[in-house]
């Protein structure tokens, strides 16, 4: 009563042809297309940029995401059920193309509803896991949720008996005593202006990285500190002193670091090495350190004490660049201080 691995493939491959015929059957037509999956879309999905206009709905890993593409394709895995003790209910998907609940707000900021939260995020394609602990503040702790507003650039609050808070997607992080927003309006844009003169050098130098890893072939996606070349493999930035480390990451958690990105791609992406060497690597800023263990060996992560957790953090503060989003908060910045 099991698959085995030959029949997984099998099927897997079946799968496959069928939701590409029906995506260029979609295209034909000029039609949406909903897909409806166990597995995650990223087991059969080779291409994401081939699709257009399409509603992806999966499941099994138990990790709750909903965001949406540039290419107007939105992916739901949010109502996953299966640990014992745990309620769920059926929720709603709205297939439509996203609006921007704030578009003809003036600057400032307001109280809001979770559903305005969640659209907004859908309007920027942004993820926001573990939207449930906004959620249950303001329904359990007497709370409110606010936007703040200002010169195209937003950023939610949560403001309860306990403090204030500003909300890093879905998660919340207590910045202050409970007070007024006003302080908070005041400092807006004096925390962005210094948040981006800080992040531009690193930016400058990953958009550079991404659009040579594009031009040879590879994703290119930046996110914190990191720019992929594919799902599992590479390069980070070495914020400490600007050097690239290129790894191989199979599982999360365990890295395979490599002493050059040639190295990398020809054990792990060798469909784009003739690029690569077509190209030349005159753009790659070599590392400055060797490493201390051989490359063949994996190695444990301390995810939470590591340049990794420190590109988690970034990836946060990014959201300025990409869309316009505040999701941290440092009071050492501040300029103007309440009466």
């Amino acid at each position: 009563m099991t698959v085995n691995r030959n029949e997984e493939l099998k099927r897997c491959k079946e799968w496959k042809n069928c939701v590409y015929k029906a995506i260029d059957l979609a295209r034909e037509n000029h039609c949406s297309l909903v897909v409806l999956s166990h597995t995650p879309v990223s087991d059969w999905l080779e291409h994401p940029e081939d699709l257009d206009n399409c509603f992806l709905f999966s499941g099994h890993t138990h990790r709750n995401v909903a965001y949406g593409a540039e290419n107007n394709t939105f992916f739901f895995a949010d109502n996953q059920v299966g640990y014992k003790g745990k309620t769920f209910q059926f929720k709603k998907a709205v297939l439509h193309l996203p609006r921007n609940p704030f578009a003809s707000d003036p600057d400032g900021f307001r109280e809001i509803t979770c559903a305005e939260f969640k659209e907004y995020y859908r309007y920027v394609r942004d993820n926001i896991p573990g939207m449930s602990k906004i959620e249950q503040q303001v329904e359990q702790c007497e709370a409110k949720l606010y936007v703040i507003k200002q010169d195209g650039y937003v950023g939610f609050f949560v403001s309860s008996p306990r403090g204030v808070y500003i909300c890093n997607g879905g998660v919340v992080r207590r910045i202050g005593k409970p007070e007024s927003l006003d302080r908070y309006m005041a400092n807006f844009m004096t925390m962005i202006n210094k948040y981006i003169t800080a992040l531009t050098p690193l930016r400058r130098a990953q958009e550079q990285l991404s659009a040579y890893i594009k031009s040879i072939g590879g994703v290119g996606k930046i996110h914190g500190t990191i720019v992929d070349i594919d799902f599992f493999n590479h390069v980070m930035v070495n914020t400490n002193d600007g050097s690239l480390v290129y790894y191989y990451s199979p599982v999360f958690g365990a890295v395979k670091r490599y002493p050059d990105f040639r190295s990398l791609i020809h054990n792990h992406c060798p469909m784009l090495e003739a690029a690569f060497l077509a190209a030349g690597d005159t753009q790659l800023v070599p590392i400055a350190e060797a490493l201390a263990s051989e490359p063949e060996s994996y190695e444990r992560v301390d995810i939470r004490n590591s340049p990794y957790a420190l590109s988690r953090r970034v990836n946060a503060l990014q959201r300025l660049f990409e869309k316009r989003i505040l999701r941290d908060w440092n009071p050492d910045l501040e300029t103007i201080t309440s009466t």
